[in-house]
């Protein structure tokens, strides 16, 4: 036996020779052959997923060099991603001899994955007759895994809906969906035929009280679907209206009119509620001058309250009252002017006293020539209307005879005596007049001169 396995040793040596001979004259490269896989995103792939790598010895090694928008391990071994599309990836194998092979491999990345819905929300009511909304926003870990900016208005809708009665779909999918309302069910059936209106934007608008059962369907842009339902109640929201309310227009001589007449209200709900109009008047002061709210509310059967009021203006159409403490006045020529304010006063029943705004006009009076003249005081009160009096005024020839109680005396501004020249009384004022002008204007002697 030994002598056996001695003849054999030289043979073996001679293959091992000639299989190393063959070896080192090895110069082709692995052979990469495509797969053309089709995967879920976020599947992650080995190579072996993606090709067949061979060699007609053996491979030393094969990694991913490039994958388009995949994410490659840190070895090389597998790529993932995160994104339907199709893609193109590069395949670097070698064997032990350094032979190298660099392959480009079609990889198709589906998405079969339902939207993942996370949360709805909005309201629990809403009026009949307002538009309701629906939008949808990726929720933010969502968005994060998928490289996206989670403030981008692109990816969440909600950042530009700032008002009014919205439905917000928060989702999670690796692409944007588009909603829809696919079914409206109302309390006690599956499905409603009428009582709202389906918009072409999918806004929803109710026509009829009740409650709601909405179907939401979410499809993502590959076409797959979820669906959530989300409950409503609808509600009466809308406020009753009141008409004819037109302005009235009094005078203060005109009795209260009914402030009820030609004014009705209606509510969309119940119809016909002028019945129940409350109306507060208390404001307005009959015969009184002035501009009065009269105050009107009504209630629906729903608690929806409307309030307003119309004005209401009792126009002042009596003129100021002028009255004069004496009807005439008897000059002499050369006397001065009278004061002619201290004779006069003037009231108004909405404005009061208006004495000191009474004008007077003696401008017809001619004081140097004898005659009989008119001096007309006039008032304007506040509502524009306008009272004259007229004041007569004679003026006599000076009385050429020493007896009859002629001569000059003197008066002042504000007093209501005659004095003679020189009395003490005339040290702030002195007006020149005939005794005779001053008796008859009402003035008497001064105690202290004793004019003559």
């Amino acid at each position: 036996m030994r002598k056996r396995l001695m003849k054999l040793v030289p043979v073996f040596a001679a293959m091992l020779l000639v299989l190393g001979s063959c070896s080192l004259l090895d110069s082709t490269p692995p052979e990469i052959t495509p797969k053309s896989p089709e995967v879920e995103y976020g599947t992650t792939l080995s190579i072996s997923d993606v090709a067949d790598v061979t060699d007609e010895y053996e491979v030393a090694e094969a990694k991913f060099q490039e994958g388009g928008d995949g994410t490659i391990s840190e070895g090389g071994e597998t790529i993932s991603f995160q994104k339907p599309g199709d893609y193109t990836v590069t395949i670097v194998a070698k064997d032990q001899r350094d032979n190298a092979a660099e392959v480009e491999c079609p990889v198709s990345v589906i998405d079969s994955t339902q939207p993942q819905i996370i949360a709805v929300s909005g309201p629990e009511s809403i009026g009949y007759g307002e538009p309701l909304s629906i939008i949808s926003y990726k929720s933010n870990a969502d968005m994060v895994g998928a490289g996206r900016d989670s403030t981008s208005a692109d990816n969440n809708e909600e950042n530009t809906i700032d008002d009014g009665d919205v439905i917000r779909v928060e989702y999670e999918d690796v692409s944007n969906v588009e909603l829809s309302i696919g079914a409206v069910g109302e309390e006690g059936n599956a499905t409603a035929s009428d009582g709202y209106e389906l918009g072409n934007d999918s806004s929803l608008t109710f026509t009829r009280l009740g409650n709601y059962v909405l179907t939401i369907d979410v499809v993502d842009e590959y076409g797959n679907s979820s669906s959530i339902q989300k409950a409503i109640f609808v509600e009466d929201r809308t406020l009753p209206q009141i008409s004819g309310l037109e302005k009235i227009v009094l005078t203060e001589h005109d009795t209260l009119p009914d402030f009820m007449n030609n004014v009705s209200a209606v509510d969309e709900i119940d119809g016909d509620l002028t019945q129940v109009i409350d109306v507060d008047y208390s404001a307005v002061k009959a015969g009184v001058p002035g501009t009065y709210n009269v105050g009107y509310s009504v209630s629906d059967a729903a608690g929806n309250i409307f309030k307003t009021s119309r004005v209401v203006q009792i126009q002042d159409t009596t003129p100021p009252v002028i009255t004069t403490s004496q009807n005439s006045v008897t000059l002499t020529v050369g006397d001065g002017k009278p004061n002619y304010k201290s004779l006069v006063s003037a009231q108004d029943a909405a404005d009061g006293d208006l004495s000191s705004k009474v004008s007077i006009d003696d401008s017809g009076v001619n004081y140097s020539s004898p005659g009989t003249y008119d001096v007309t005081y006039s008032v304007t009160d506040g509502a524009g209307n306008t009272s004259t009096k007229t004041l007569r005024v004679t003026v006599r020839a000076q009385s050429t005879s020493s007896s009859g109680g002629g001569g000059t005396v003197y008066i002042t501004r504000t007093g209501s005596k005659y004095h003679a020249n020189g009395c003490r009384y005339l040290s702030r004022s002195k007006i020149p007049i005939s005794k005779a002008s001053a008796q008859a204007q009402g003035y008497t002697p001064c105690s202290v001169c004793h004019p003559g």
